[in-house]
């Protein structure tokens, strides 16, 4: 198998486009930032950026040319078009949060390699409050910054949906490293007087972090109630000689506990649709652990695979293909979505969906998994 590298942005400078698109097919505010380096020193622009995340046949300027390149470039307005990549600690950042009534604070700055932000509500710190609140962990991908992972979606509802966000610089997304500090960032949060509901955590990422999602849920089996990975179902792949070989054992998988998993990938995500063999082999193991029946590989969807319920929903103008798996209960426990024309990026709707899917379920307090009611 080729080996492939998971890097968000791939920093190429004159990097050329290609492409047979119509322009100005659909307007929107901030659409001609895509073409606009002023953030990058006139070096790339966003959507060379964006162009670089997709395998062949990818079309940026389509992309660009709808309702999901609107969306796109809402969501990461700020790190690809105003203030660069690097800048996610720059002032106006926490300014802009704050008029939102989220407050962000960054921990442990002078060690970069492990430095990680925390974005709570401010509703949350209101003397007298007494209440706990859900925690999702929100990791960035390979050669992706905490600009990123502040840009997954999460930050933005967690103020309506009533919970906290950690973006945490775990050396670049090391999954290994990424269980082990777990504990770690939770007990500083607690000390610091952070009303955190341990019953209720959550782990998500994009790319490596989507990898480190999937190794952290299944390390840490009794704290994380439910993970979301966005670009990372290669992490699945017992067989993969990509950037993490052999990083999910099948011994890691626990069969006296379920992990709720939500999983999305694009069409143009460098080969990772359909599931492959390999791929398919370790979501089974996965399927074996949540209580569900094993998948078989198919032709009739975009995502390669049968499941307990097939659906496609049209939303920002592409097909999101849904294999929903449900175990033995009845309940929804691993939900796999597949992006049509999306290349390794996170689509505007990961926070949302994982939201929904994750926010169901908790751990009591001997670490067994727990279905709640919808919040």
């Amino acid at each position: 198998m080729k080996k492939i590298v998971f890097l968000l942005l791939h920093l190429v400078i004159g990097y050329n486009l290609t492409s047979n698109a119509q322009t100005d097919s659909y307007d929107y505010p901030d659409k001609e930032l895509w073409h606009d380096g002023k953030a990058f020193g006139g070096q790339m622009t966003p959507a060379q950026i964006v162009q670089g995340n997709g395998s062949e046949g990818f079309d940026v300027e389509k992309v660009i040319n709808s309702e999901m390149g609107e969306k796109l470039m809402e969501m990461a307005k700020y790190e690809l078009a105003v203030y660069g990549v690097n800048n996610w600690d720059h002032p106006d950042m926490t300014k802009y949060w704050a008029n939102q009534g989220v407050i962000k604070e960054i921990h442990n700055l002078e060690d970069k390699k492990h430095t990680w932000i925390t974005y709570m509500p401010e509703y949350m710190g209101k003397k007298g409050n007494k209440k706990k609140y859900p925690l999702v962990f929100s990791a960035h991908g390979g050669g992706g910054t905490l600009f990123e992972a502040e840009n997954h979606g999460f930050v933005k509802i967690c103020h309506d949906k009533g919970f906290i966000v950690v973006a945490p610089e775990n050396e670049n997304s090391n999954a290994e490293y990424s269980a082990k500090n777990l504990i770690t960032i939770l007990d500083d949060m607690e000390k610091s007087g952070f009303p955190i509901d341990r019953s209720r955590v959550y782990y998500t990422g994009m790319s490596a972090g989507g990898m480190a999602s999937l190794y952290t849920g299944l390390v840490e089996h009794k704290i994380v109630a439910a993970i979301a990975a966005h670009s990372s179902p290669r992490g699945l792949d017992l067989t993969s000689d990509g950037v993490y070989p052999g990083l999910i054992k099948k011994e890691m998988y626990n069969l006296d506990t379920e992990v709720p998993m939500w999983l999305a990938v694009g069409e143009y995500d460098f080969g990772q649709l359909p599931f492959t063999e390999g791929i398919i082999d370790g979501l089974n193991l996965w399927l074996k652990m949540n209580g569900c029946s094993e998948t078989t590989a198919t032709k009739d969807n975009m995502i390669g695979i049968t499941a307990s319920k097939i659906t496609i929903e049209k939303l920002y103008g592409v097909d999101y293909t849904y294999a929903d798996f449900y175990n033995k209960e009845g309940i929804l426990i691993n939900k796999i979505i597949g992006i049509e024309g999306h290349p390794h990026w996170v689509n505007p709707s990961f926070a949302e969906s994982a939201w929904e899917f994750m926010s169901k379920f908790s751990r009591d307090k001997n670490g067994m998994l727990v279905v709640n009611s919808v919040r």
